[in-house]
């Protein structure tokens, strides 16, 4: 795929993902607004049928509460309590007394007629009523009605009922009755529950608050405490899954009004709204691709321009730089850092060529020094040949040390041995010391055996043990000591050289770290030239080898023993698998 057609693509799709955002945040938003005006509707209607029907019950309540203190019905109902009829409704049968009971009835309820009918009875089936024909049986046991437990528990406060029918009318209709205990307020009977007043009101009503003004868009529910349904009468509460409902406490009543938003009606305005965002995205999505397609052909054309001017350059001929005129800041600073570039390789490739005739120079020089190992080869065994025939064993055994480490260390055929063969020919090394210094010189070598095979850079651990004896020991009358560690710690090998020398002070230590980081960034930078410099085998010629092998991940560390005395250089890397041409060690012969 082209810059051009790629540009096109990723301009186009960031202007619709900011597109298709915009249109989200826009449809979530108007169907938020709509949702929160629908609830306001169902949540309005709710609350203006629980304030109805709450306002007829405080009415039905403040009716109820002046007909218990009035003297006259107190007096009439502590009559009845005293010298109650056993047998047949004492109403019936005292007609003067449900005369003027009657008539105090109508009269409490008349200036604003509150109620359809209203009844005062008592536990024994006695009763009055008004407002509708009263039946003539006395069979009515109030004690066995669901409300009297509450109405007796709440001590002359009244709740509101619905009554499937009345018991004290002809009436077969429901009604909704706020019944009260009636408590006799005369010093003889103070306290005693004398009768129960309840104002009834029709049915009828709550039909008439719940159908008004309820439109085709929501549903109205009234429930009481146990969740029974009281509009509509009969039916059981169930709410539709996914309809936004209100549910608001119908005041001086337990009851409660839910209204709820018609399934038919509940999402339509949101799909429509869904519908006119998805058809204004894919208008607004044909305006992206034409100006997705304008910007890319004005942001690629220079791009375009300056690939062609770079295909008539090759490597061979590297030109100053190019020469472009440009009125983009972005297009400018691009052709800079082209011609920097193009100066950068031109160094670079320069650097290269340098380093390649250094290379050969060195080789030349090393293939010159070989001569000399030959001639000390041959004058060795010559003298290791006179030691036999003078029956030295010492002599042939010095030679054999020093030409295996002659030999060992001016061998150019591998650049990689094993730690095996690195810690023979540093013990070989040691042999000779021992022989130099005779009593004076001890040492100790511990190195776990499965690291024998593990590959590292020649020459990394004797010149470590020879600047011991060049300059830790150069003034030292005591037994020179060198213990040599080896071990694997995480995927790593390390190896610890120890002598009781005069150690290392700060300053010194802190000089070789200071080469080490120069020769860590001329490597960086491609400069070795002095890095190797010949003749010597120091600690940070030691830092460079491994560095070039292991980079980051190598392990070098100079530490002076404050307490035994002397200095602890310790090298290591990470683990290599075994590479053609490293030497497998079986065992060392000390």
């Amino acid at each position: 795929m082209s810059l051009q057609k790629k540009i096109f693509v990723m301009l186009f799709l960031l202007l619709f993902i900011i597109l298709f955002l915009f249109g989200s945040f826009f449809f979530l938003y108007i169907s938020n607004q709509m949702k929160t005006k629908d609830k306001e509707i169902v949540l309005q209607r709710a609350q203006k049928i629980a304030s109805e029907i709450g306002s007829m019950a405080e009415q039905m309540d403040l009716l109820s509460s002046q007909i218990i203190a009035d003297d006259t019905v107190q007096h009439i109902m502590n009559t009845v309590y005293q010298d109650t009829d056993k047998e047949n409704n004492y109403f019936n049968t005292h007609v003067k007394l449900k005369s003027e009971m009657q008539k105090k009835l109508l009269a409490v309820n008349s200036p604003k007629s509150v109620a359809k009918s209203i009844c005062v009875f008592n536990d024994e089936g006695d009763y009055v009523a008004v407002g509708y024909l009263d039946r003539e049986d006395r069979g009515y046991q109030p004690k066995k009605e669901f409300w009297y437990q509450e109405i007796l528990e709440k001590r002359g406060r009244g709740s509101t009922f619905l009554l499937a029918k009345s018991p004290w009318l002809r009436n077969e209709e429901p009604v909704i009755a706020h019944i009260r205990l009636l408590q006799s307020i005369s010093a003889a009977t103070r306290g005693n529950g004398i009768g129960y007043v309840a104002v009834q009101q029709p049915y009828e009503l709550i039909e008439g608050f719940c159908a008004e003004g309820g439109g085709e868009k929501t549903e109205i529910l009234i429930t009481d405490r146990e969740k029974t349904c009281i509009y509509p009468l009969g039916e059981k509460l169930q709410i539709p899954s996914n309809t936004m409902y209100v549910t608001v406490d119908i005041p001086n009543t337990s009851w409660q009004a839910i209204c709820f938003m018609k399934t038919e009606y509940s999402n339509l305005p949101i799909w429509i709204i869904l519908l006119q965002t998805i058809a204004i995205l894919a208008v607004f999505g044909g305006v992206l691709l034409v100006i997705a397609h304008i910007l890319t052909k004005r942001l690629t054309k220079p791009v375009q321009e300056m690939k062609k001017a770079v295909e008539e350059y090759t490597v061979h001929y590297l030109p100053e730089g190019l020469d472009f005129n440009s009125k983009d800041d972005e297009i400018r600073q691009l052709y800079q850092a082209f011609n920097r570039m193009i100066k950068e390789l031109d160094e670079s490739t320069n650097r290269r060529i340098q380093a390649q005739v250094s290379e050969l120079q060195a080789y030349l020089l090393a293939v010159q020094s070989q001569i000399n190992p030959h001639f000390l080869y041959n004058i060795l065994a010559c003298i290791s040949a006179m030691g036999v025939e003078c029956n030295s064993k010492k002599i042939p055994a010095i030679c054999s040390d020093l030409s295996a480490l002659l030999r060992y260390s001016s061998s150019m055929e591998r650049d990689n041995i094993s730690v095996g063969d690195e810690i023979i020919i540093t013990e070989r090394y040691l042999k000779l010391m021992a022989v130099r210094f005779e009593e004076q010189c001890s040492y100790m070598i511990q190195v776990e055996d499965a690291m024998m095979r593990i590959p590292v850079p020649k020459m990394v651990v004797q010149p470590i043990v020879e600047n011991s004896f060049r300059y830790a020991f150069e003034n030292s009358t005591d037994v020179k000591k060198i213990i040599i560690n080896g071990y694997m710690k995480e995927h790593n090998w390390v190896i610890e050289v120890w002598d009781n020398g005069c150690g290392m002070s700060t300053e010194e230590i802190e000089n070789v770290y200071h080469r080490i980081r120069e020769y860590s960034q001329n490597i960086v930078n491609g400069d070795r030239k002095n890095t190797f410099e010949i003749g010597g085998m120091g600690l940070a010629n030691i830092f460079v080898r491994l560095y070039l092998r292991y980079q980051e991940k190598v392990i070098f560390k100079i530490e002076t023993q404050e307490i035994t005395g002397g200095t602890k250089v310790t090298i290591g890397g990470p683990v290599d698998l075994l590479k053609e041409g490293v030497k497998h060690v079986s065992s060392i012969d000390r």
